[in-house]
């Protein structure tokens, strides 16, 4: 179909499911045949995207030695085009609204006859806002923090969960649905180990929720993020369907006060051993010692201020020793008292690599009534070097 003039009337013809739409606007030409240079079809770009809601995308083109009756034609596919108009300088689209939640995307050619390339732009819509629910946070310390769900419909059976905002975004769920499938798959097979129904597992421990739920989730890593999520599903029986996609929001995490801490250190080597000693003064309370080489991401070279990020692996690195500890048994009471120090130490450290320089590392640790223990102190740094 060919159009002239300026914004014109029609839509291009599906001929078969297979082939695609055709638009095309003829462009005048004022030179003569003898002098007719090659015709070059210009676009400002090749990817372009309109929001869920559809409307009209305007992509601005020029034709540089046009010829006189040529058209500029347009081919798609994609049946939420509703259709093309083409005028001197645009290319109209007009995309139909997205019913989906999950954004959508297809290619359209367009060409110019004698040009020596054609163009394939890319379309991405969006997908529907995701706004069924509303979740609040809030009473965020460096260990808990709490959450309010709500529902656009309070019969709506739905999940609600929290978990490192890393794993989340790795494992896809922003993008797909695989992420609720392996989590339901896990439900789903942790209820078998107990005996219990998916939906008493669901119910028991606090995951399924109907109306406005209200959650506090504790034992939460210091300067860190989590994602809180809901999804909505239907039950039946063993078996489940997704009703209402993931939404989300990130939590960002604070570390604990830091409390004054000051660490009289000495290190004594003798070959591949060395003897630590160690006094905490200000602080009262438990204290802990990492030592890394000279090859270790934390290592900070003596003189240089710790980065924040070194400070975060510190922390990262102590409380997932003693959250393991505390998954094995152990008490947050008992993992100070046997894996941690007070007011002084004095302790040999054997099998270090020979000719290594070290940093040994000091900072005080707390528990608050019983929670997995964390760092509380800036670290401070003590150096030494191994012999053969």
């Amino acid at each position: 179909m060919c159009f002239k003039s300026n914004l014109l009337q029609g839509i291009g013809v599906f001929l078969l499911a297979s082939m695609p739409f055709v638009v095309s606007c003829e462009q005048n030409n004022q030179e003569t045949p003898q002098d007719q240079k090659t015709p070059q079809l210009v676009l400002q770009q090749e990817s372009y995207s309109i929001s869920g809601d559809g409307g009209t995308l305007t992509i601005p083109y020029s034709i540089i030695n046009a010829v006189e009756g040529t058209e500029v034609e347009v081919r798609y596919t994609a049946e939420w085009i509703e259709g093309v108009e083409v005028d001197a300088s645009n290319i109209l689209f007009s995309i139909a609204a997205n019913q989906e939640y999950t954004p959508r995307s297809t290619e359209a050619r367009i060409s110019y006859e004698g040009a020596t390339d054609s163009h394939i732009i890319t379309i991405t819509q969006e997908g529907v806002e995701l706004s069924y629910f509303d979740i609040e946070v809030s009473n965020i310390v460096y260990n808990s923090f709490s959450v309010k769900a709500t529902p656009k419909d309070d019969q709506q059976l739905y999940i609600i969960n929290t978990i490192s905002t890393d794993y989340f975004r790795m494992s896809g769920a922003e993008i797909n649905d695989d992420f609720i499938h392996k989590e339901m798959e896990n439900f789903a097979s942790l209820a078998k180990q107990n005996k219990i129904t998916l939906e008493e597992f669901l119910w028991n421990n606090k995951l399924a929720a109907m109306g406005t739920a209200s959650r506090t989730f504790s034992g939460i890593a210091p300067l860190s993020q989590y994602a809180v999520y809901c999804y909505g599903i239907e039950l039946n029986g063993e078996d489940y369907t997704i009703s209402v996609p993931i939404h989300h929001t990130i939590v960002d995490i604070p570390m604990p006060d830091f409390v004054s801490a000051v660490f009289n250190a000495r290190t004594t080597v003798s070959g591949t051993t060395v003897n630590i000693e160690a006094q905490c003064s200000v602080w009262n309370g438990h204290f802990y010692i990492q030592i890394a080489p000279e090859t270790s991401i934390v290592f900070v070279e003596p003189g240089n201020e710790v980065p924040q990020s070194t400070i975060k692996r510190m922390s990262d690195s102590f409380y997932a020793t003693a959250r393991n500890a505390i998954r094995m048994g152990s008490t947050a009471e008992s993992f100070l008292r046997t894996q941690c120090y007070q007011s002084s130490c004095n302790i040999p450290v054997s099998g270090l690599e020979p000719n290594t320089r070290y940093m040994a590392i000091f900072f005080a640790v707390r528990s608050d009534n019983g929670a997995i223990p964390v760092m509380c102190s800036e670290p401070t740094l003590a150096y030494f070097s191994t012999d053969n």
